[in-house]
């Protein structure tokens, strides 16, 4: 009786090897979470609201709807996630118009709960700061 004791696990083998072999070499499981998945915001005015125009982000793998997301994930990943930290052309030349954008970020960056509200002067500073984030 001792020699069927090995073959209770072959069933378990057997499945986990056919489940190694229909993952093709490099894919990421689909069960594995993206390193971000956030909803950007951009809203004229100082003050978020329902009508804002909204688009999905997600990092690692880039993309959820963003017309630029390996350029904007880049630029988060330099902030840690944070919007106010961004500061990518400091030669831009905007004008002293003041015309607020306010911005939102809400979701996970590396699994850390993001929600985040900055309001910019104007659409320039916010494209001279932002990059390609908040061109959607």
């Amino acid at each position: 009786m001792s020699w069927n004791r090995p073959l209770r696990f072959v069933p378990i083998a057997v499945t986990a090897l056919l489940a190694a072999l229909a993952t093709p070499a490099g894919a990421i499981p689909p069960s594995a979470p993206p390193a971000a998945a956030l909803v950007l915001t951009s809203t004229p005015g100082e003050v978020p609201a329902p009508s804002a125009r909204r688009v999905p982000l997600t990092c690692s793998p880039d993309g959820g709807g963003h017309p630029a997301p390996v350029a904007s994930c880049a630029a988060l990943a330099r902030t840690g996630g944070s919007i106010a930290a961004l500061h990518l052309d400091r030669d831009a030349s905007c004008p002293l118009i003041y015309a607020p954008v306010t911005t939102t970020a809400i979701g996970t960056w590396l699994g850390r709960q993001i929600r985040e509200r900055v309001t910019f002067p104007n659409r320039c500073v916010l494209t001279a700061k932002t990059g390609p984030l908040f061109r959607f």
